[in-house]
């Protein structure tokens, strides 16, 4: 049976360069977020802060524009939320 997390359409997320890019992950009971970006993990750096359910990038940059999916550690496919960014 399909999870009740499950999100067939990815969140559409537009920011011009410079500006805070925050995206929240409202998937419930998630003990840990995963966050990932082309599907490479995410960790935090100097312009990226990830509290649990939440990922901002300061000063975003076209660079940052892509495919971001957030999903809880260890959980099957169907716990992840999507997001398309584009900077422009």
């Amino acid at each position: 049976p399909p999870t009740k997390n499950q999100n067939s359409k990815p969140t559409l997320c537009s920011v011009h360069p410079g500006e805070l890019l925050k995206l929240n992950c409202p998937l419930p009971e998630a003990a840990a977020i995963v966050w990932t970006k082309d599907g490479s993990s995410l960790g935090p750096d100097n312009r990226t802060l990830i509290d649990q359910k939440w990922l901002q990038i300061r000063d975003a940059t076209p660079k940052d524009s892509g495919l971001y999916a957030c999903s809880a550690a260890g959980s099957r496919a169907g716990d992840t939320l999507c997001f398309i960014v584009n900077v422009t």
